[in-house]
């Protein structure tokens, strides 16, 4: 039991003697408080989670390890980049500068809206390419601004980075080397944010001239479809519907191609939505 000052004592019963007259026979009579100093033992003020945040980012790269050996459904894909956002997070600072465009694309598939400032870049790009097809058309001088929101709406930054990612952390590169593994998963990723838009953030301003949400949508192509547009594409199209003032304004398509070819891309008016 405590003592005082925090020394623990202890009660030891005994007979101290013969009991004399008038003396209790009680065992309490016979009793001694016997105290004696603990160990010392040093407590310290924070605990210690380095060996915990160790564990916690093994299990984490285990499971998307595990995860990239087959990437099957919408569920698995949102798994698989919940974890991944969950590694970026860890390294805040070099996700932001290094994955900037990983880590847009994870938030994505979180989210049934996207107004952050991913989602401005990538409308900001549109707009411009958007703007310069309006005014010039396509000529060397602008060549550049096509490029980069054809590298955007084609998913190639998306594809550079998370390869990039995974070799940083020694993980299995297949899904972003190989064609066919890549197409299948941007297909079924397309299905997961089909339903959340980018949108323009009202705190942004001023507003943009073209655009206002952008929605990416997918499908299938038949094998008819797959010859007719006459190159070697994976059979899936994605469309990316332009949104101003709450209708539909154009719809640009691009079929992903095999290889370093650029996919091809191609986008149709429809102001009536």
């Amino acid at each position: 039991m405590p003592g005082p000052n925090g020394v623990e004592c202890a009660v030891a019963s005994g007979a101290l003697g013969r009991a004399g007259p008038g003396s209790s026979s009680h065992p309490a009579a016979h009793s001694v408080l016997m105290c004696f100093p603990l160990p010392l033992v040093k407590i310290s003020k924070r605990p210690q989670f380095g060996i915990m945040a160790v564990a916690v980012r093994r299990d984490i790269k285990k499971k998307v390890e595990e995860h990239l050996r087959a990437i099957a459904s919408e569920a698995e894909v949102v798994y698989l980049l919940v974890q991944i956002r969950k590694m970026l997070d860890r390294k805040i600072a070099v996700a932001r500068q290094k994955y900037a465009a990983l880590r847009f694309y994870c938030d994505w598939a979180l989210h049934i809206e996207m107004d952050r400032a991913g989602a401005g870049r990538i409308l900001t790009m549109l707009n411009d390419a958007l703007d310069a097809h309006a005014t010039t058309g396509y000529t060397d001088a602008n060549q550049h601004v096509f490029d980069s929101v054809y590298a955007a709406l084609e998913l190639k930054t998306f594809r550079k980075e998370l390869r990039t990612f995974l070799r940083v952390h020694k993980l299995p590169t297949a899904l972003t080397s190989d064609d066919d593994k890549w197409f299948q998963f941007i297909e079924l990723y397309a299905g997961v944010i089909e339903d959340s838009p980018l949108a323009w953030s009202v705190k942004a301003q001023p507003k943009l001239k073209y655009i206002d949400a952008v929605m990416l949508k997918s499908t299938k192509l038949t094998p008819e479809m797959v010859e007719w547009i006459g190159r070697d594409i994976y059979p899936l199209s994605l469309r990316w519907v332009i949104i101003k003032n709450g209708r539909k304004q154009q719809v640009w398509f691009f079929e992903p191609a095999y290889g370093r070819r650029r996919g091809n891309e191609h986008h149709s008016v429809s102001p009536q939505g």
